[in-house]
């Protein structure tokens, strides 16, 4: 299991569009400014049966057999944060599934009118970036906040995709649950924002 550091670079990879590259139509050098999106500190690998068990323990994944849950053990990738560092922002590229494995993570979006609004919290078990998996779009909606220090795992979007493809079994369970679960949090996203529209009405 690797620790993350292998994924592309968020805003592209050295080389792409050489000829402009850090250069201005007049020739002038620019500079471009990165997101300041944390960099999440590398953890030691834990052996694949340890991993199994953590994700056994996963309300996503429970049912799973122990050969689907191994194979999702070997593309897995731990990943730690500290108490307000930024795990991704709205426009990111979208990397994979995360999954908390202790901590809280907070998902946050800017909302016409109203400003910054916690869309949800979410704690030990529960995962978030699973819209990488079924939409095509390749940016994050929302954005993703260690509220406490995180420890985390990172099923890469490709590599999920990849084995999902020839697993059709796993395929179907990991995404009829993914849709279950987008379904009740779109039925609470739209409560949340009919609330926070009447409040601004009045307010």
């Amino acid at each position: 299991m690797g620790t993350g550091r292998d994924d592309p670079p968020i805003g592209g990879t050295p080389g792409d569009d050489d000829d402009d590259a850090g250069r201005s139509r007049a020739g002038v050098p620019i500079v471009v400014l990165s997101r300041p999106v944390s960099t999440p500190t590398p953890l030691p690998a834990i052996s694949e049966a340890r991993m199994v068990d953590a994700l056994g323990r996963i309300p996503l994944f429970k049912g799973l057999t122990p050969p689907q849950l191994a194979r999702l053990a070997r593309i897995a990738r731990e990943r730690l944060y500290g108490s307000g560092e930024v795990i991704f922002r709205v426009g990111d590229p979208s990397i994979g599934l995360f999954v908390v494995l202790e901590g809280t993570v907070k998902i946050t979006r800017d909302i016409a009118e109203v400003g910054e609004e916690t869309l949800a919290v979410l704690r030990t078990g529960q995962h978030f970036g699973e819209m990488s998996l079924i939409d095509d779009a390749t940016t994050r909606s929302a954005t993703a906040i260690a509220h406490h220090r995180v420890r985390a795992l990172l099923l890469p979007r490709r590599h999920l995709r990849d084995l999902m493809f020839v697993d059709r079994e796993l395929a179907h369970d990991l995404l009829w649950r993914f849709v279950r679960l987008l379904t009740r949090r779109v039925r609470e996203t739209n409560d949340r924002l009919s609330m926070l529209s009447s409040s601004s009405k009045f307010s």
